[in-house]
């Protein structure tokens, strides 16, 4: 991690165009990495430095560039391209006309309950919730009681395992 960070500083330094602190000269001198890093950056960076010989961009360039670009602004847009917008806008709209039927239809179509077999509903489902919450609880808890038992034994046999086999 350190050597990394001192990499850093020393590509800093290089990016900068100054020379490292003394504090750095002192990390570089003392780490052979660092000496060896510094060199290839150096190198590098004198390779990058260097122009090729015979580049010679024709007086042309800018001009054929900038013609091309100002005839890709005025072409028109392909014709597959109207048909895809044409069917965006047809199908959002469709679908939010779909949507709105069917809350319309679920709400419109709502069976209502005669108010005389409501109460007697109401008074079964009260009783049945009534001897779920006397019987629930059991039911519900014998097995995970069962399985923390099984979990404890099992953690006092690790324990008597680990006791036995310690020096």
């Amino acid at each position: 991690m350190k050597s990394s960070l001192l990499k850093f500083r020393i590509s800093s330094a290089h990016d900068e165009r100054r020379a490292p602190s003394r504090r750095l000269q002192n990390e570089i001198r003392k780490s052979a990495e660092l000496q060896s890093f510094l060199e290839v950056t150096e190198s590098v960076e004198h390779a990058l430095k260097q122009t090729p010989a015979g580049l010679v961009t024709p007086p042309s360039l800018h001009d054929s560039i900038m013609r091309e670009v100002k005839n890709s602004l005025t072409e028109r847009p392909e014709r597959g391209a109207g048909i895809s917008l044409f069917w965006r806008w047809v199908t959002v709209p469709g679908l939010a006309v779909v949507i709105l039927l069917a809350i319309w239809l679920s709400h419109s179509h709502q069976v209502r309950p005669v108010p005389g077999h409501s109460f007697a509903q109401a008074s079964e489902v009260l009783e049945m919730g009534q001897q779920m919450v006397t019987t629930l609880p059991a039911s519900a808890v014998n097995p995970l009681a069962s399985e923390l038992q099984h979990l404890t034994d099992d953690l006092d046999r690790t324990g008597q395992f680990v006791l036995a086999n310690l020096p």
